[in-house]
């Protein structure tokens, strides 16, 4: 009985969780990235609850409130590539259409995704996003692009891209 018991699936409510925002308007209120299951949760810390799960892109690394905090934006290290398929072997099931990372854009109020910026624009595995103490604009960086990419806050459209030298040499 004690082996079957330690070899029993234990079941996951939220795997890892890669980053972590408090809500600038509401003390209470915490969103969280939820890197296994592809979401972004709100969390009420008041009542140690979740009150919403949203559905983003696959693996979510980080997150940044806007100045104002009506939107998230939330970086999706793979875009839509399921987890099982790699980028070093092409031919395995790719069918072209990939989006090797992408950014969420999700409304507070509504609680959903309003916009989502694919790979072209953030960069092929974007990593970080962090928004200006101005709140003017945001950066997200490509990780496998090599790219740091400024995006106006207001309408998320690109402001400069800046590419880092493959050898640093």
């Amino acid at each position: 009985i004690g082996v079957a018991a330690l070899t029993a699936p234990v079941a996951a409510q939220h795997s890892t969780v890669s980053a972590v925002a408090a809500n600038p308007n509401d003390a209470t209120e915490i969103w969280v990235t939820n890197r296994d299951n592809n979401s972004v949760s709100v969390v009420d810390t008041s009542t140690n609850t979740t009150t919403a799960e949203i559905a983003v892109g696959i693996k979510p690394r980080s997150l940044a409130f806007s100045p104002d905090g009506s939107q998230v934006f939330v970086v999706n290290k793979r875009g839509n590539v399921p987890h099982d398929v790699s980028f070093v072997q092409p031919v395995l099931g790719f069918s072209g259409t990939e989006v090797r990372g992408s950014l969420s854009v999700i409304d507070v109020n509504s609680q959903s995704v309003v916009n989502t910026l694919p790979d072209t624009e953030v960069g092929v595995e974007p990593y970080g996003v962090a928004v200006a103490p101005n709140g003017m604009y945001f950066a997200v960086t490509g990780f496998r692009s090599g790219w740091i990419t400024l995006f106006d806050v207001a309408t998320q459209t690109q402001l400069v891209r800046h590419d880092f030298n493959a050898d640093l040499n």
